[in-house]
């Protein structure tokens, strides 16, 4: 996922509930939903993190500093 991708997806995490509900539920999906292109590290380090025990503040935090978990 290239930095643009990074930063829209913590955009998007931030303002948009809805969507910050779907990624809590399926990252992969909700991500792909919206042109986010991801490649299997990418995918793999969405799958390793438990994104329901991510507080919502903390969510878009850690999606752009590219720690998932």
């Amino acid at each position: 996922m290239g930095q643009q991708q990074i930063e829209a997806l913590a955009e998007r995490l931030t303002n948009d509930p809805q969507f910050r509900n779907a990624f809590q539920t399926d990252p992969e999906a909700a991500a792909t939903s919206v042109g986010i292109e991801l490649d299997d590290s990418d995918r793999e380090a969405l799958r390793s993190e438990d994104w329901n025990q991510v507080a919502d503040q903390e969510l878009a935090t850690r999606v752009s500093k590219g720690h998932y978990s």
